[in-house]
């Protein structure tokens, strides 16, 4: 307490402390938006209006500052056992995830750069995976792996198209056991209308050599991260000079760009008419197509991790892909309940919400436990959801 005018001494340890925590703050907020390799010691020091010595001060390197972030970001599943029913334990567990938006993030966007064995987040993260599964897992014994998995495209939805999906009405209409949805006269045509949004026109490759930077870069980009990669490292490993490969792509966005949109690029496996009008063939053949197709798939998981925030340039495609996706699966379903043969417990639009973050998150996943069967996952999950009535 001050007296005489005095004022106290300083505890140093809590204002080193303070720093410390102000530092590891800001940083979260960094690798929320830009991911761990899009950030860098001297934009958060400037930041933050402290030198760049300020910062190593207190984190000798930028993996230590990492590990910090990750302590603090991470979910963890609960420690006690609760007296709830399985679905109001996963239900909380939901809606706290869902709402921490920055904690969030850093998980969404490393789960996309941190595959590699070598990043220095990979361990976290894939133990912090493991223990989701564990976790949701003792919870529902018989499909905890899938669950957890649709938890996270869920979570990664929502950073897209969020006045479309809400992680908790939809796990809530999903799992909860309730009476056939009813179907609605105008459903099938509402959901056929908005399954008209049309795609950015697909851009034609114009030599060999494109061909060749398009498919190194889709290499690159699922392995390395969009932000990580670079246009000297793409033309490294292609064997050809820095200047061949602007000729063709002048800068990273446009590179990418021209990969969203090239044709049988990542939108295809969801969107694309296959002709025939059963939509588990028509779904069957979509898994399919992607499994033949690894870079691709791999690529796009990264994707949609790394470019949750706006700002990064695949947001706004993969934000439009989203609509597209979720309005062709609805129109799917509502054609299954319009025949009159099959029904569902749950809503169409959720359940295309639903399947859709299976795909998106079984996917992600795969890239730390590469043995996950997608297409099994995916047919077996979309059989569960309907019944026959005839």
């Amino acid at each position: 307490m001050a007296t005489d005018g005095v004022s106290p001494p300083v505890d140093g340890s809590r204002t080193r402390a303070s720093a410390k925590g102000d530092i590891v703050r800001a940083a979260r907020s960094h690798i929320s938006r830009n991911g761990y390799r899009g950030s860098s010691l001297r934009a958060l020091a400037s930041s933050i209006g402290r030198s760049h010595n300020g910062i190593l001060r207190h984190f000798p390197t930028r993996d230590a500052l990492l590990m910090s972030v990750l302590d603090i970001s991470l979910w963890h599943p609960p420690a006690a056992a609760s007296a709830a029913t399985p679905v109001e334990d996963l239900l909380s567990a939901v809606r706290a995830r869902s709402s921490d938006a920055e904690n969030l993030g850093v998980y969404l966007t490393l789960m996309g750069e941190a595959a590699s064995s070598d990043h220095p987040a990979h361990a976290a993260l894939s133990k912090s995976v493991r223990s989701q599964k564990a976790w949701v897992e003792s919870l529902f014994p018989s499909r905890g792996d899938l669950i957890a998995s649709a938890w996270d495209g869920i979570d990664i939805a929502a950073r897209y198209v969020p006045d479309h999906v809400s992680p908790p009405e939809v796990v809530a209409d999903i799992l909860c056991s309730r009476a056939p949805a009813p179907i609605d006269e105008g459903m099938f045509e509402r959901a056929r209308a908005a399954a008209r949004i049309v795609r950015a026109a697909s851009v034609p490759v114009k030599d060999s050599l494109s061909r060749r930077i398009l498919e190194q870069a889709t290499r690159s980009f699922a392995d390395e991260g969009y932000r990580s990669a670079s246009l000297r490292s793409i033309a490294n490993a292609l064997g050809v000079s820095h200047g061949s490969l602007i000729y063709h792509y002048s800068t990273k966005d446009q590179l990418l760009d021209a990969i969203l949109r090239a044709p049988d690029a990542v939108d295809y496996p969801l969107t694309a008419a296959d002709g025939g009008d059963d939509p588990l063939e028509q779904l069957a053949r979509r898994l399919e197509f992607a499994e033949t197709r690894p870079d691709v798939s791999r690529l796009y998981s990264a994707l949609l991790c790394e470019a949750v925030d706006p700002s990064h340039p695949a947001h706004s495609f993969l934000q439009s892909r989203y609509l597209r996706v979720l309005n062709r699966f609805e129109e799917g379903i509502v054609s299954l309940l319009a025949s009159g043969h099959i029904a569902t417990r749950t809503t169409p639009r959720n359940l295309a919400i639903w399947l859709t973050a299976c795909w998106d998150g079984l996917q992600v996943h795969r890239r730390y436990s590469p043995n996950i069967d997608v297409p099994g996952a995916i047919i077996q999950e979309f059989s569960h959801h309907f019944e026959r009535i005839d």
